[in-house]
């Protein structure tokens, strides 16, 4: 009987031992595996980073032309406004010499009468 029983207990002790070194060689497994996990992921995100920093270099870029676009849009909305007024300007002297221009035909055409 304590034959049966060392038997047992040295199989037992042995399952024991073969499942600690199962898991022990798990874990360092796993852990082997979360490191180049966390590598990989390291990198990744150092790339986000700088893609990060050139996205808003762009931005940045982008905001400016947007800036310098919109001066020179109301710069050239005050042009077109100038213009026109320059030509409602230009409009009112022509219509002016017309009539003048119609006022000495019929002077003429009077003095052509007599």
């Amino acid at each position: 009987m304590k034959k049966k029983i060392r038997k047992i207990t040295s199989i037992s002790l042995g399952v024991a031992t073969v499942s600690s070194i199962a898991l022990a060689l798990h874990f360092n497994s796993l852990s082997e595996d979360y490191k180049e996990s966390h590598i990989k992921l390291n990198a990744k995100y150092k790339d986000v980073l700088v893609e990060n920093e050139e996205l808003r270099d762009t931005v940045i870029k982008l905001k400016d032309k947007n800036t310098v676009l919109k001066d020179e849009a109301k710069k050239s909305s005050g042009l077109l406004e100038q213009s026109q007024m320059e030509i409602e300007k230009l409009n009112g002297e022509t219509n002016k010499l017309r009539k003048q221009v119609d006022q000495q035909k019929e002077k003429v055409k009077d003095l052509e009468k007599k």
